[in-house]
């Protein structure tokens, strides 16, 4: 049951600006907290600059989808436009799907940025990750799918879970075993927090957290790829690695969705199988390429 006051009167307000300006304008700012984005960002990250830090933003955005995902299933908190559609627009109906609270864009979004920030420990970095956290914030609100304390309550959990990560991360990442079991350990807690409660987005994010995990296991032990090559090369991995995975990730879901309806708790399973093997071929089969192509 959804327990918190409905600032209704504050999205209604936050959409008498609308304009075909704002509106490009805050659609652009929420695509940059969706999948293609995040595939790109960890892509670079891990691929190209820094495999430590890349499996540190990976880890923190698959355990907060799998927390963000939890909550919503927990509150069941209608969105703004289901609940008054006589009064709220929805202007991003590709996004919107699920419950309201709290906002997964903006918790995920805050998460990967604030841990970011956090790693890197730069002045400029924080400044940034909080402008855009406020512009992503102001976005869900603007586009009609949450309200004012969907977006508040998420990017503090953001913040929250973003130092968390890099604290205990920082702390044991030289006790590689240490690390592993610590990750099984979530994992193992997530599976039935996902089997009981079962939405397709909580399917999704413990997907992204098996698959990550295990690629991770088995990209130390078997692979161990170097990130001491060309810029040219580097390149090569980036642009050939986004483009496989968003062929897997909209070709796996071909294999099924066709057959399915969305909803159904196949549909859900096959969803995070797919998620599974998306996140395990980036991490841990991709980089096999680098090495026996020499890119």
């Amino acid at each position: 049951m959804y327990v918190l006051g409905l600032t209704i009167e504050f999205v209604e307000w936050f959409q008498s600006f609308q304009n075909g300006f704002l509106d490009f304008f805050f659609n652009t700012i929420s695509f940059l907290g969706e999948e293609y984005i995040f595939i790109a960002l960890m892509g670079f990250v891990y691929w190209t600059y820094d495999k430590k830090f890349g499996e540190f933003l990976g880890i923190s955005l698959a355990v907060t989808a799998v927390t963000n995902n939890t909550l919503k299933e927990i509150f069941d908190a209608p969105r703004p436009f289901t609940e008054y559609p006589d009064r709220v627009n929805n202007l991003r109906p590709s996004t919107s799907s699920g419950h309201s609270f709290p906002s997964g864009h903006t918790q995920i979004f805050s998460t990967f940025l604030y841990a970011a920030a956090f790693y890197l420990k730069k002045k400029w970095v924080y400044i940034v990750v909080s402008v855009l956290v406020v512009l992503m914030m102001m976005s869900r609100i603007y586009l009609g799918v949450h309200y004012l304390e969907d977006v508040v309550v998420a990017a503090l959990l953001g913040l929250l879970l973003g130092y968390t990560f890099y604290y205990y991360f920082n702390k044991i990442n030289s006790n590689q075993e240490l690390l592993h079991k610590v990750y099984i350990i979530v994992v193992i807690i997530s599976l039935p927090i996902t089997l009981l409660l079962g939405s397709e987005d909580l399917f999704k994010g413990f997907g992204i957290l098996t698959g990550m995990v295990f690629a991770v296991m088995y990209e130390k032990k078997y692979i161990n790829f170097s990130l001491d090559t060309t810029k040219f090369k580097k390149g090569i991995r980036l642009i050939l690695g986004i483009t496989v995975m968003i062929s897997l990730q909209i070709g796996l879901k071909l294999l099924y969705s066709p057959y399915l309806d969305e909803g159904t708790y196949l549909f859900d399973v096959l969803s995070s199988i797919r998620y599974f093997l998306l996140t395990f071929i980036g991490i841990g089969i991709y980089p096999k390429a680098f090495k026996k192509f020499n890119f």
